[in-house]
């Protein structure tokens, strides 16, 4: 994610060393790195004026980025390898005229499983806690989800501009005495804080670039609920380690939710398949495997 902390120019020095890009987020063809607009939807435009036009920049930031965007592009040629993080990201770059190789997932640490289900059936959503992240069609599905889970619970780990604002709908919601809001976990204890959840939601309004929180939760053995958009599509198996919804479709997630936590039995098939997947397919070795062959590959030509 270099184009977040250091001017494209230095890729100037590239130019007689053999580099690859792993491409982690959208930021390659837009300046804001989501390909989102200000009302939520996703972008299909270019990059240039219309990021200005579209209320996503001010005249400053804009002047700003396209500068960065303009040394991208001159430069850009230095990276003999362009490797995307999931198809989503594939398609984005290819779109704008970018050659890429397949893409490469990135690793997920092997975890210790989660101990067998008990108590009350738990929901948990981990992550930022902004727009595009869902989290408010997760608390709107909540009133559906208690109307056939009585004794559902909701869990969510994180922080971030929406956090105020959240807070108050789920206590207009009602939902005071079944939601938990956790704050910033540190990562080391993130796992125990979600050890007790039934099922994962990963209610994103945007073309997650991969959706690190999948895999993971997968890895502890859990069961995913997720928007079937960008990155999620590849690493939830729908019907298999979770379902994967409509984004934004209040009663289709409360439909999905209810169902795994209705079902304990459920809840631990869909977690082990999970997990099963996890250790088969997103183990940070497998990761590191994929790129050892790009860099040998890379050096032998």
């Amino acid at each position: 994610m270099f184009l977040w902390q250091l001017s494209p120019s230095i890729l100037r020095e590239f130019r007689a060393v053999p580099a690859v890009y792993h491409v982690m987020t959208y930021k390659p063809v837009c300046p804001l790195g989501t390909k989102v607009l200000p009302d939520g939807s996703p972008c299909r435009h270019p990059a240039g004026r219309v990021c200005r036009s579209t209320g996503c920049e001010t005249w400053p930031s804009w002047l700003a980025r396209e500068a960065q965007r303009l040394l991208w592009r001159r430069w850009r040629g230095a990276f003999e390898r362009i490797v995307p993080v999931s198809e989503s990201v594939a398609a984005r770059l290819r779109e704008a005229g970018i050659e890429v190789m397949p893409p490469v997932a990135p690793g997920v640490a092997m975890r210790v499983p989660r101990p067998p289900l008990s108590g009350p059936p738990v929901v948990a959503f981990a992550g930022r806690l902004s727009q595009e992240k869902g989290v408010e069609v997760l608390l709107r599905a909540m009133p559906a989800v208690l109307a056939r889970v009585p004794d559902a619970r909701l869990v969510v780990a994180g922080d971030g501009p929406e956090g105020g604002r959240l807070r108050a709908l789920a206590a207009r919601l009602g939902l005071e005495e079944r939601a938990r809001f956790l704050g910033q976990v540190p990562a080391d204890a993130l796992d125990a804080a979600l050890s007790s959840a039934w099922v994962q939601s990963i209610p994103s309004l945007w073309d997650e670039p991969f959706g690190m929180v999948a895999p993971e939760a997968m890895m502890r053995g859990t069961a995913v609920v997720a928007s079937a958009a960008g990155g999620l599509m590849v690493s939830v198996v729908d019907g298999e380690t979770g379902f994967l919804v409509p984004r934004g479709d209040v009663d289709a997630l409360a439909e999905a939710l209810a169902r795994v936590l209705s079902s304990r039995e459920m809840a631990e098939a869909l977690g082990s398949a999970g997990r099963r997947r996890a250790l088969g397919e997103f183990q940070e070795s497998a990761f590191v495997d994929a790129f050892l062959e790009i860099y040998a590959e890379l050096l032998a030509s």
